[in-house]
Order: structure tokens, then sequence, then C-alpha cells
């Protein structure tokens, strides 16, 4: 994940976002401390934990990072064209593949802690 941590702190620099490391942990969730050594590159974080700290990030970064990891334009609902994620799949890599596998593995967990929840309130 050192590709994507050097691109993260590039853009964050190079596209004048400028955010903290305090401020991403606030966003993200995760532990500044746990922050501030993975953006220095003295650790590295679960594919989890990286997408949770993407997702949290303001959507101008979001579309800056995306396009310049994956070399392709971030589409949004708003835009007309779109990339159907099938068509992405097709051309990932192995390890694309693993990192999606990880990604989905864990929003499965938490439609399933959600859906558990909503039960037991139902139930009360």
């Amino acid at each position: 994940m050192i590709k994507e941590v050097t691109i993260f702190n590039e853009i964050n620099a190079r596209e004048g976002f400028g955010f903290t490391g305090a401020q991403i942990a606030k966003w993200s969730g995760i532990n500044s401390s746990q922050i501030s050594r993975f953006l220095n590159g003295k650790t590295d974080i679960s594919v989890g934990k990286f997408f949770q700290v993407i997702s949290s990030m303001p959507k101008s970064f979001q579309e800056a990072f995306w396009t310049e990891t994956l070399n392709f334009h971030y589409v949004t609902k708003r835009e007309k064209k779109e990339i159907h994620w099938s068509v992405l799949i097709s051309e990932a890599s192995y390890t694309d593949l693993q990192e999606i596998l990880n990604a989905i593995a864990l929003r499965w967990a938490e439609l399933e802690e959600s859906q558990t929840k909503s039960k037991e309130l139902v139930s009360t």
C-alpha cells in the first residue's frame, strides 16, 4: 500500500487540500497516532481501514485520489457517462481483486450487523 499512501500524500499537498492527520483521524474514526504513522510511511493499515480513510475524505479529494490511482475519471451519479463496475472488475489485477473482495467482505459484515440490530429493535 506504499503506492497508495504516496499518492494520498501527494494529492493532499499538490491539490492544495492540506488536511492534517488529526482531521483525517476525526473523519475516518481511526486513531490519530495510527493515521500519523500510516501517513509517514512507518506502518501499514488494513485494506478495510484504508478504504475507511478514503471514503471519509471530501468528495473532491476522493475524485483526485481515484483518478490518480486508477488512471481513470471518477464518475459521480450526476454525470451521464458511467463506467460499470463489471468493466472495472474485468480489468482488475490479482491484487486489485483481493482488495475488492476484502472490501466487499467488510461491507457485508457491516450490513449484517446493521440487519441484526434492526431485528433486535423490532423484537423488543
